[in-house]
């Protein structure tokens, strides 16, 4: 291979979309904070904390930390690995993994199978083409989602008979991951106007005869709508709109996993609303669970 292991991974970290360091924050997480050019080894937990993301390094590899990514190479120097965090939602991060990426000019990750998930975990496997020198090379992916969608990225590449120890490596890494929650005015982790801007929140409830529907819409204007309907009586039933509002919202307070949004709204509708996120990202509105879609309002 032409390439560097750890040039080519770097690349990915900018495909990736990998976001500058910021400063660190009171960790909970417990981990070495890395420094740049030191070397850590197998069974060594790290703890990046400009990203909030802790994970172990595998037996059998060892690693250094340089700008935002830390880098990884196994014993026999043969294949190597990175890890580092990136701001995407679980939609989009399947997305980007579907694609073909190049690595650097003429070289490509082109993807073998599909996407696998399972709950907020995320891997696929690919081949590297566009080697000149006939080398055959395989790549791997393994992801976690977090909350407010801040992601955890280990990425490995291998000769094609060190696949499968590669991949191991790197799931193994992914199993070990935690992430933090955003912490209050960290812009680095986002912000929950971010979160809550543009985008639409819905809460459905259904049983053998009935369905509900509930929707906050917060636009990046300011301006807000709401809307409660429901349908009943089976086939032949009816739908009936319960109550709809529009007007604007306000964030008033927030917390690392939670925000108090007052929405002024018509028809009696206003008041203050408190929003949450879990460390897998889903969003509650009070005790009850939303999905949330993005709405170009």
């Amino acid at each position: 291979m032409h390439l560097s292991h750890l040039t080519v991974l770097l690349s990915m970290a900018l495909i990736f979309g990998c976001a500058d360091s910021e400063d660190g924050q009171d960790a909970s997480i417990n981990g070495i904070i890395p420094e740049n050019g030191e070397t850590y080894t197998g069974g060594q937990r790290i703890f990046l904390d400009q990203y909030g993301l802790g994970f172990q390094i595998p037996a059998g590899w060892s690693g250094q930390y340089d700008e935002g990514v830390f880098g990884l190479t196994n014993a026999a120097e043969t294949a190597a690995g990175m890890v580092t965090a990136v701001r995407i939602s679980s939609a989009e991060l399947e997305a980007a993994m579907d694609e073909r990426m190049e690595v650097s000019e003429g070289v490509f990750m082109v993807q073998e199978g599909s996407v696998t998930r399972s709950g907020n975990s995320f891997t696929s496997s690919y081949d590297i083409t566009g080697e000149q020198d006939g080398s055959s090379w395989k790549g791997y992916i393994a992801a976690t989602v977090g909350a407010f969608e801040w992601t955890s990225v280990a990425l490995g590449l291998s000769p094609s008979g060190e696949r499968d120890a590669m991949a191991d490596a790197m799931d193994d890494i992914n199993a070990s991951v935690e992430l933090e929650a955003p912490h209050e005015g960290a812009d680095f982790f986002g912000s929950w106007e971010d979160a809550l801007k543009g985008y639409t929140f819905t809460f459905y409830d259904s049983g053998s005869d009935y369905s509900d529907k509930t929707t906050f819409t917060l636009c990046s204007d300011g301006s807000a709508s709401y809307s409660s309907s429901s349908y009943s009586g089976g086939i032949t039933g009816s739908l009936s709109t319960n109550s709809m509002g529009s007007g604007s919202w306000q964030l008033e307070q927030s917390s690392a996993s939670s925000a108090d949004v007052y929405f002024e709204l018509s028809n009696d509708l206003s008041g203050t609303r408190e929003f949450s996120v879990d460390g897998e990202g889903k969003y509650y509105i009070g005790d009850m669970r939303y999905f949330r879609s993005a709405n170009d309002c």
